[in-house]
């Protein structure tokens, strides 16, 4: 018997009153755990229903929503041939999902797959998806991506039983199972389903894809670009009695320093004091003005690591509008991706904070900064090389952490690496998607430069700070 919602119910439950707020800066988290359960039920068939027109969900050709009520252990049943495949279970938290959380759910639908066999007709072809609006924690993180070995563990350490009970007993429709729970049953549907997780930040990133549906369920405010901030930033300002700074703003900022008599200009190397009089810092004793330069220093260096912070933001950024598509399509290999993060940082990053230090400084402190453009990418892409090498040798040494973290760091090279059989064939597929990366890296580092700061000044004056 199918709980399937008919179209004519789906709209009017679409119609939600109330939007989440989500901001449209390229690429963020959605709001998705303010949405009610039911709200985050039908956004996630809506979203696989689109993705199964447009060919990205491809295990499953049909989507069918579920009444929300009755709905046995299943939000969304999948269908392949009109045969269900699988079926997605929404979870709306705003805190991590739990081990015993995630198995008592997988252990109510199996359940009610026994006592009806046409919910997992094959469960060698069926897949479990759990859909969640945050994520879950290490233990379940554990199970769902080891499940085939994590669930025998599961099995024998009689933790599968005792889940199973606790669900018998929370569900009338389990009355049968209270007596004897079909442990052999449930061992071979474990053993034989696949289990799939999307989190938030994934469900946002194919959400966010689909306009319409993006606009459905969250209020949407745009970022707007600098002419139009520039416009409301002015009139903002209007109302408070104050004037955005232009050309001419900094000419009467040039007069007004230039008006200060020469024994109230102090300069002390990094940072420069004008309307204090060169007396009132000979007052100053020792202590007193080390610790003031050390404040100022603390302020430069905030500046400076907030920066640095800024542009790893915006290189990832513009890595998922330019380089995951061209990995997304098979343009490039995953493995040159990796190239992105670390030649762009370091490119942007060489030239936005020591511009107030003396060249020979520079040079010698923050040798980035004095290299040509090709050497930087030639240590990145030996860097990149030379991991490549170790990973294809099965070298793992060099990898740190253990248990979980340390398996899943290993499982991330080895699919990084996939398909790369040799050193020499990572050089030539590295060459091969530096002639696609070279000349996007350069545009984006152009885009880019534009944010750095200029030469930096700070501008004292007594009593008024702007």
């Amino acid at each position: 018997m199918r709980y399937e919602i008919t179209a004519e119910q789906l709209q009017e439950e679409s119609s939600i009153g109330y939007k989440p707020t989500a901001t449209d800066a390229s690429f963020q988290s959605l709001p998705l755990s303010m949405l009610s359960d039911r709200e985050f039920e039908i956004l996630c068939y809506k979203l696989v229903k689109r993705e199964i027109e447009e060919g990205v969900f491809i295990t499953s050709d049909k989507v069918a929503l579920m009444q929300g009520v009755g709905d046995r252990g299943r939000d969304c049943t999948l269908y392949l041939s009109n045969i269900p495949n699988g079926v997605i279970q929404c979870k709306k938290y705003s805190g991590r999902l739990t081990l015993p959380h995630v198995l008592k759910e997988l252990l109510k639908l199996l359940l009610h797959s026994i006592l009806d066999s046409s919910i997992i007709p094959n469960s060698k072809n069926f897949i479990y998806h759990i859909y969640s609006s945050n994520d879950c924690n290490e233990q379940a993180l554990k199970l769902i991506y080891g499940f085939r070995h994590e669930i025998d563990v599961h099995i024998n350490s009689g933790i599968i039983e005792k889940y199973a009970k606790d669900v018998s007993e929370d569900y009338e429709a389990f009355i049968s199972f209270r007596g004897a729970i079909p442990l052999d049953e449930l061992s071979t549907l474990l053993r034989s389903i696949t289990v799939h997780f999307s989190n938030g930040s994934d469900l946002s990133g194919r959400v966010s894809k689909y306009t319409d549906i993006l606009q459905e369920f969250f209020n949407i405010r745009t970022v707007i670009d600098n002419s139009g901030a520039e416009r409301i930033i002015r009139k903002a300002l209007k109302d408070h009695g104050l004037k955005l700074l232009t050309d001419e703003d900094l000419k009467i900022i040039q007069q007004r320093i230039g008006e200060q008599m020469p024994n109230k200009r102090v300069r002390l190397g990094f940072v420069d004091f004008f309307g204090f009089s060169k007396d009132f810092f000979r007052y100053l004793q020792p202590e007193e003005l080390r610790s003031l330069l050390k404040q100022v220093a603390e302020i430069k260096m905030t500046l400076n690591e907030s920066m640095l912070s800024f542009i790893g933001n915006q290189v990832e950024i513009m890595e998922s509008y330019y380089c995951r598509p061209l990995v997304d399509n098979n343009e490039i290999h995953r493995f040159s991706s990796q190239i992105w993060k670390p030649y762009l940082f370091r490119r942007l990053a060489s030239r936005c904070n020591f511009k107030d230090l003396p060249k020979s400084l520079i040079d010698k402190l923050f040798p980035d900064t004095v290299l040509p453009k090709d050497v930087m990418l030639r240590q990145v892409s030996e860097t990149l090389l030379d991991t490549a090498d170790k990973v294809l040798r099965g070298d793992y040494s060099e990898v740190y952490g253990d248990g979980f973290f340390l398996a899943q760091k290993i499982s991330l090279l080895e699919r990084i690496h996939n398909g790369i059989h040799s050193l020499e064939e990572a050089k030539k597929i590295m060459d091969r998607d530096l002639k696609v990366l070279k000349p996007i890296m350069d545009e984006v580092e152009s885009k880019l430069e534009a944010l750095l700061p200029t030469t930096p000044h700070d501008y004292h004056k007594r009593s008024k700070l702007f």
